[in-house]
């Protein structure tokens, strides 16, 4: 159920739509947070390999 709940949470971030300042303060360091912040920022992985801020598309830098 949290997964599911997670995923919801991962997709209203990448809309890029933003949580109210309570809702942030009661979610702060869960996993819902951490979904939605991953979401925000972009962050997914494909093949094994994760995408996000710290780690861009190889060969983009190079």
């Amino acid at each position: 159920m949290i997964d599911g709940l997670a995923h919801r949470f991962y997709l209203h971030g990448y809309q890029g739509k933003s949580l109210p300042k309570g809702v942030c303060r009661i979610l702060a360091r869960s996993v819902l947070h951490r979904a939605w912040f991953a979401g925000r920022h972009g962050c997914f992985e494909q093949d094994g390999i994760t995408y996000g801020l710290g780690n861009p598309y190889p060969g983009t830098f190079d």
